[in-house]
C-alpha cells in the first residue's frame, strides 16, 4: 500500500511541475523526486496511459502538456467493521 501511495504522491509532483513548465531536465526531475530516471519515465509513461499529452520542451528544459489535461487521482480508504 506503501509503494502506491507514493507512486500517486509523485504523479500528482510531476503533474504540478509540468503545469508550472518547471520540471527540468529528465534526470533533474528524477533527482528532484529522489528517484532513477528509469523510474521517472515509468511514471511519465502511466501518465501518458492516463490521457495525459505530454511532450518535453528542449529550448524550455521541461515537459508540458500540449492541450488541456487534469490530472484526478483520488484514494479512499475504506475500513469496514464487523
Amino acid at each position: 500500500m506503501q509503494t502506491f501511495l507514493k507512486t500517486l504522491e509523485r504523479l500528482k509532483s510531476i503533474d504540478n511541475l509540468i503545469k508550472l513548465k518547471a520540471t527540468g531536465s529528465p534526470n533533474e526531475l528524477a533527482d528532484r523526486l529522489g528517484i532513477c530516471p528509469s523510474h521517472l519515465f515509468n511514471l511519465l509513461k502511466l501518465l501518458k496511459e492516463f490521457g495525459a499529452p505530454l511532450r518535453f520542451d528542449v529550448s524550455a528544459n521541461s515537459y508540458y502538456y500540449y492541450t488541456n489535461f487534469k490530472l484526478n487521482l483520488s484514494f479512499n480508504n475504506y475500513l469496514n467493521k464487523n
